[in-house]
């Protein structure tokens, strides 16, 4: 038992992953996922930026460079066209990492800003 509580993960994500043999893809249910198309201010008008937020119980690893699908995403992909500036709920992390409670990992989290602490 951790203090955590994970009520709010109720949502399923489609992790897919580059692998040398090819794309793996996983079905997580159970997930929170939190995504939005913002302009930054400097560049409004130009440019839009993908910010997200997952969190999935459980030591299921999440890595860099790892696409994240909202919701059930296809099941067969090419990934040079599938890309997150074509398809509107397709996120890339650039940050992952696990969350411990007690030395044991709780959940995962990833995103693709900075992380502050």
């Amino acid at each position: 038992m951790n203090p955590f509580d994970y009520s709010l993960c109720n949502q399923t994500v489609t992790l897919y992953r580059r692998e040398k043999d090819g794309i793996t893809r996983r079905l997580i249910p159970n997930a929170y996922f939190s995504g939005q198309i913002a302009a930054p201010t400097e560049n409004y008008g130009k440019s839009k930026e993908k910010k997200f937020l997952l969190i999935i119980p459980g030591n299921r690893e999440i890595r860099t460079g790892d696409r994240i699908y909202a919701g059930t995403g296809p099941k067969t992909v090419d990934w040079q066209s599938f890309v997150p500036a074509l398809e509107p709920a397709l996120f890339e992390a650039s940050f992952t990492k696990p969350c411990f409670w007690e030395g044991r990992i709780c959940h995962w989290e990833a995103g693709n800003r900075k992380e502050t602490l």
